[in-house]
């Protein structure tokens, strides 16, 4: 069709697809679009000259991004034979969004380039590392609205480099978008090379069936692995790939070198398998370091829970993370049947306790409990409240749509609440000071954060959902302080004040009750009327009040329909 008359044709698509036509005889594949109100039902464009698989490759990375303007601009330029003008859609603009602070370790924590303490809690977001491309911008929007500030994305090894020497640029283009969606919902990704089970041989994921051809299992294939350390350098040919990406993105936190690795210690003992896994990851990193000197690196224990199999690596920006399963939840079906409280303090201690030995901070980078199993919601209480108490960064498994396992939604994308209304709760984003403990009672919505004030001032960001505080809150600080609200992101900005080193304690409760709140509702929502009348030339109305020196919008609280809110931020505090 000449390019005069494809000039003409609206592109509105319904549908796009690419069809082998070897199947039917001819020796060309074609792109297939469905275009509504322009005469024409489907429109075949034929290539010949183009690989088949690397095409697909294209045309699925830009279906990926589920945007339908990238998706119509892609089409007009493959439609007018531009290639090289459609297959540069495939790569999102990461660097025009702002970037987030670099994080550093330092003080047992991790910390921001600013010198703040960042606090990372937040969810797993699988399906890369098996496969599965089914994301959307939609489900990052979503994980932020859950005042998460951070996702641990796994990605697979075998996705990666699928033949030997062979990188797979569409599928990094893919992760690309995850990292583009995450820094523009601000998240931070904990990028990490996930395995289970092996690979797809095992009837697992992640790595490639030609690494270790000829294990019986995937016990085996992963002890031949950690004693050839051939295969090291060809990992760490990955890494440094990877690393060489992203060496300048601020938006991953850390690179989490390796998931779980798996023992057999019938073929090799506790303590040999250790030191290897020790020695394993201390090349690895000594690679990455040779490409990216800046991230944090992390390093985990023997199946990534085994606190009696820890290799000991020290040193700056180095991290353990490690998955907490205490009691078998890790099948996504055992519950709080098979452990108590008193053992799951025990492990968090330990877990604690191995960062302090080393030096250096510990992430919990998985832990989690099937939905379904007995006792779930008293099992994810305890453990976030355990692990608040000596404030742990986080993030559960995971991010995912199932009826009764570890995903935080169900098949039809509702919220499973009973989990929900524990982990979206009150929590410290960043701090200049150094957060030492954390509560909150899910039953009655108190939060206290005790923090170590070694300065006259401190700046705190303060997360608040709006599930536990629908109608404002109350603010208790022993300290001068001043604070501001919003009520969009649900983000509380304190500035803390003292002439000396002390723990200051921020509370955070419920506001007045009802019968409180809504004579005020009442009284506010005519004064609001009054001040948007008196300033209708203007957008937004702001009500300050001179209550310790603390000042709060309420205008655009009204002008979004949230009466609770506006009087709360009035009256509540």
């Amino acid at each position: 069709m000449p390019e005069e008359k494809l000039a003409l044709i609206p592109l509105t698509l319904t549908s796009v697809s690419v069809e082998d036509e070897r199947n039917r005889g001819s020796s060309a594949f074609s792109l297939r679009f469905w275009i509504e109100d322009s005469g024409i039902e489907l429109l075949v464009v034929e290539y010949d000259d183009l690989d088949l698989n690397t095409f697909i490759s294209i045309v699925k990375g830009v279906l990926f991004t589920k945007n339908r303007k990238i998706i119509e601009e892609f089409a007009q330029n493959i439609l007018r034979g531009k290639i090289d003008e459609a297959y540069a859609l495939t790569k999102p603009p990461l660097e025009e969004l702002p970037s987030p602070p670099w994080l550093k370790t330092e003080n047992f924590s991790i910390m921001s380039e600013d010198r703040e303490y960042v606090l990372l809690q937040g969810v797993n977001c699988m399906g890369l590392e098996f496969g599965w491309f089914g994301h959307s911008e939609e489900d990052f929007k979503r994980i932020t609205s859950w005042g998460f500030n951070v996702i641990r994305l796994p990605i697979g090894w075998a996705y990666i480099e699928p033949e030997p020497g062979v990188i797979n640029e569409e599928y990094l283009k893919i992760v690309d978008w995850m990292i583009y969606w995450a820094k523009k919902h601000g998240l931070y990704v904990v990028l990490d090379m996930h395995q289970w089970r092996w690979s797809n041989r095992y009837g697992g994921c992640g790595f490639q069936d030609w690494l270790v051809p000829d294990a019986e299992d995937y016990l085996e294939a992963s002890v031949r692995f950690f004693k050839n350390r051939e295969l090291w350098r060809e990992f760490a040919e990955v890494w440094k790939i990877v690393a060489e990406r992203y060496k300048n993105e601020s938006t991953i936190a850390a690179y989490d070198v390796f998931n779980e690795p798996m023992p057999h210690y019938d073929l090799v003992p506790k303590r040999e398998f250790v030191e290897l896994v020790e020695e394993f990851y201390k090349y690895i990193f000594e690679e990455i370091r040779k490409i990216d000197k800046k991230h944090i690196l992390m390093y985990m224990p023997v199946w990534g829970s085994e606190l009696d199999a820890v290799p000991w690596i020290t040193g700056e920006n180095i991290v353990l993370t490690i998955h907490f399963y205490v009691g078998g939840t890790w099948d996504g079906k055992t519950g709080y049947e098979k452990t108590s409280f008193a053992e799951l303090k025990r492990a968090v201690q330990e877990c604690v306790k191995l960062g302090l030995e080393r030096g250096i901070p510990v992430w919990i980078g998985e832990f989690g409990v099937g939905s379904s199993a007995y006792g779930a919601s008293d099992w994810v209480k305890d453990v976030s409240t355990l692990f608040e108490e000596h404030a742990l960064g986080y993030a559960w498994w995971t991010y995912w749509r199932d009826e009764g396992s570890f995903g935080l939604l169900y098949p039809d994308g509702k919220e499973k609440e009973h989990i929900m209304k524990i982990l979206d709760r009150p929590r410290i984003l960043s701090s200049t000071c150094k957060p030492s403990k954390i509560f909150f009672n899910v039953e009655n919505r108190d939060f206290t954060a005790c923090l170590e004030m070694e300065k006259e001032k401190c700046r705190v960001l303060i997360y608040l959902p709006k599930r536990h505080y629908k109608t404002g809150f109350k603010l208790s600080i022993p300290v001068a302080h001043i604070y501001s609200f919003d009520y969009r992101s649900r983000v509380l900005k304190l500035v803390l004040e003292s002439n000396e080193s002390s723990i200051v304690e921020i509370k955070v409760s419920k506001s007045l009750k009802d019968k409180v709140v809504l004579p005020t509702v009442i009284i506010l929502s005519f004064f609001i009327i009054f001040v948007l009348v008196a300033y209708r030339t203007s957008s937004r109305a702001v009500v300050e009040c001179d209550r310790k020196s603390t000042h709060i919008s309420v205008g655009k609280t009204f002008e979004d329909g949230r009466v609770l809110d506006a009087a709360n931020a009035v009256s509540g505090i």
